[in-house]
C-alpha cells in the first residue's frame, strides 16, 4: 500500500517518457464563491493534481499529474493551439505512478469533473529508459458538443514497438482514443509517422498536420482536414517549390464550421532557397491554398506572414512582417484578410519604438468581427511600456489596449490574452505587482494573475473571486467558453502547508455576472 503526502514545490524529472493510462475519471466538487469586483462571481473547480506517495519501504514516490499545460495560440504558431473553450478546458500533464514516469496524458477539465485521456497502446518491454506501461496523449481542441481532438502515441498490439504519433478524437466525456483516418504517404515503410491535430470547429470539423514521406525520406509537413471525425483525412497542398530537405512545409492553425482552414506555408525559388513564409487559406471546396498577402518585403525580397484565426464568415487574422517602401523593417503588424480576398488590412499598433518598429499580433476573430491579440505598447517618446492585451472592435482597424490590473509610475505594465469567446469576453494574465521603475522583466518584482476582460474592457482578477483560504493562486486563463467557464493553471497549496508545498494544477471557474 502507498500512502500519500502533499507534494513539495520542486521540479520532477523532465525527460519525456511514453506509456499507457488506464483512464480514470475524477469528479471534483466546486469551491464556494463570494461576490467580488463589480458584480462578478466565480465558482472554482480543481483539476487533476499530484501528490508524493510513500512506498512500503518508506521511500517518497510521485503519484498523479505534474507540469500541466493548456492549449492556446501564440504569435508564429504553426501547429495550432486553439483553446476552443466551449465549456471544456483541454491540455496535458506528465503522469507519474510510484517511481515510474508514464508519459504525458491529455487532460479534459469541465465543471462536472476532470479526467485523463487514454492512448493507442502502450510499451510492454521491461528495461531501458521507457517503463512498462508508458505512452503519451494530448488534447488540442474541443467542439461545442464536447468532442475532443488530440494526438496519441501508437504502439504495436503487443506493446513492443512504437510507431510515432497519430491524430485522434475522443467522444464527449469519454477517455478512449479513436484514430483519425490519414491520407496516403504519411508513414515510412515501417509504419512510423508523426502527425496530430491543430484545431476543431464548433461543429466538429478538424484540421491537423502530418509529416509526409517519399519512401523513407522526409518530404516536409502538410496540413490535413477532416470534415467529420469518421471521414478520411484530406491532404491540403502547400505552395509550389521544394527545399533541399524535402517538399514544401504547410500547416493549418485554425478552421471554421464550413471547413475553411488557415495557416502558413513556405515558398522556395528554383534553386531551393527559402523566399518566405506566406499566410495561407484553404477554401472548403479545394485543397489548393490561396496565398494571403503580406506587408512589404525585405531588401532581399523575402517576406513573412501567417494566419492564426478564421471566423465562420471566412475572415482570417494573423500577422505579417512589415517593411517600408525602402525595405526597412518596421516590426510585425496584426492583419486581417477579408473573406475570399488576399490583400491584408494593417490593424495598426500601440505606438512605435525608438528604432521605428512596432509589434502587434492578431490571435483570433469571432463571427461578430471582434478580434483579440497582443502587442507591445510605446510612449510618445518611444519608451517601451510592456505587452498589452488588445481588442479590435468589428470593422475597426485601430487596436484598443485592454485595462491593466496595475501600472508602474512610468506607465509600464504587462498583459497577455490567450482566448476569447463568442460574446467578447477575453481571458489571459496580467501583472498584479510592479516596481516603481516598471521593470516588468524582473521576476522578483513580478506577480502575474489570471484575469478576464469583460466586453466593456473592464478587467477582473480571478483571485479576488476566490473564497478565503482557498489555497489557490491563479496565474493564467487559457480558455473561455460561451457560458463564461474559464480554464487555466494556478499554484495550489495543500491544506495545512505553506506555499513551499505549492504545485501547478489545472482549474476551471464558472463566472456569473450578477448585475450590470
Amino acid at each position: 500500500m502507498i500512502t500519500t503526502l502533499p507534494t513539495p514545490r520542486r521540479a520532477l524529472p523532465s525527460r519525456r517518457v511514453r506509456g499507457p493510462l488506464a483512464a480514470a475519471v475524477a469528479v471534483l466538487l466546486g469551491l464556494g464563491a463570494l461576490p467580488a469586483q463589480a458584480a462578478l462571481t466565480g465558482t472554482l473547480y480543481p483539476g487533476l493534481g499530484y501528490e508524493i506517495g510513500i512506498d512500503p519501504d518508506g521511500n517518497p514516490v510521485p503519484i498523479g499529474f505534474v507540469g500541466p499545460t493548456l492549449s492556446y495560440v501564440l504569435p508564429g504558431s504553426t501547429f495550432g493551439g486553439v483553446a476552443a473553450g466551449r465549456g471544456v478546458g483541454i491540455g496535458s500533464a506528465q503522469q507519474s505512478a510510484g517511481d515510474s514516469f508514464l508519459g504525458y496524458r491529455g487532460l479534459v477539465q469541465t465543471a462536472q469533473g476532470a479526467y485523463a485521456l487514454g492512448t493507442l497502446g502502450a510499451n510492454s518491454v521491461a528495461g531501458g529508459w521507457t517503463p512498462v506501461g508508458a505512452a503519451s496523449s494530448t488534447a488540442t481542441a474541443v467542439a461545442d458538443s464536447g468532442l475532443v481532438a488530440g494526438a496519441s502515441d501508437l504502439w504495436s498490439a503487443d506493446g513492443t514497438q512504437n510507431f510515432g504519433g497519430r491524430p485522434v478524437w475522443y467522444a464527449p466525456g469519454d477517455t478512449v482514443p479513436h484514430p483519425l483516418a490519414m491520407p496516403q504517404g504519411f508513414t515510412d515503410s515501417s509504419g512510423m509517422g508523426y502527425s496530430g491535430t491543430s484545431s476543431i470547429a464548433p461543429n466538429g470539423v478538424i484540421v491537423g498536420w502530418g509529416q509526409k514521406y517519399k519512401g523513407d525520406a522526409s518530404d516536409g509537413t502538410r496540413a490535413i482536414r477532416w470534415m467529420t471525425p469518421d471521414s478520411p483525412g484530406v491532404e491540403l497542398q502547400g505552395l509550389p517549390g521544394q527545399s533541399p530537405w524535402g517538399g514544401p512545409n504547410s500547416s493549418a492553425v485554425a478552421i471554421n464550421a464550413k471547413g475553411v482552414a488557415v495557416g502558413s506555408g513556405n515558398t522556395f525559388d528554383s534553386a531551393g532557397n527559402l523566399r518566405g513564409t506566406s499566410a495561407l487559406r484553404w477554401e472548403a471546396d479545394t485543397t489548393r491554398p490561396t496565398p494571403l498577402g503580406h506587408l512589404g518585403t525585405a531588401a532581399d525580397g523575402t517576406f513573412r506572414s501567417g494566419a492564426l484565426g478564421v471566423n465562420d464568415r471566412g475572415t482570417a487574422v494573423g500577422t505579417s512582417a512589415k517593411f517600408d517602401d525602402a525595405h526597412n523593417p518596421l516590426g510585425d503588424a496584426a492583419v486581417r484578410w477579408p473573406a475570399k480576398l488576399a490583400k491584408p488590412v494593417d490593424l495598426g499598433n500601440l505606438g512605435v519604438g525608438r528604432d521605428g518598429q512596432s509589434w502587434t499580433y492578431a490571435l483570433g476573430i469571432a463571427d461578430s468581427g471582434t478580434i483579440y491579440g497582443v502587442g507591445e505598447a510605446y510612449a510618445a517618446d518611444g519608451r517601451d511600456l510592456g505587452w498589452r492585451a488588445i481588442r479590435w472592435l468589428p470593422g475597426e482597424d485601430k487596436p484598443h489596449a485592454l485595462t491593466p490590473l496595475t501600472m508602474s509610475i512610468a506607465g509600464t505594465t504587462y498583459e497577455y490574452a490567450f482566448a476569447m469567446n463568442r460574446k467578447g469576453w477575453i481571458g489571459g494574465m496580467a501583472n498584479a505587482v510592479l516596481t516603481d521603475s516598471g521593470d516588468f522583466r524582473d521576476p522578483s518584482h513580478l506577480a502575474v494573475h489570471a484575469v478576464v476582460w469583460a466586453p466593456d474592457g473592464h478587467v477582473h482578477d480571478l483571485n479576488k473571486l476566490l473564497p478565503p483560504n482557498s489555497g489557490w493562486q491563479l496565474y493564467g486563463v487559457f480558455g473561455i467558453s460561451d457560458s463564461n467557464l474559464v480554464t487555466g493553471i494556478g499554484w495550489y497549496t495543500p491544506p495545512g502547508h505553506d506555499v513551499s508545498w505549492a504545485y501547478q494544477r489545472l482549474f476551471s471557474m464558472q463566472l456569473t455576472k450578477t448585475a450590470d
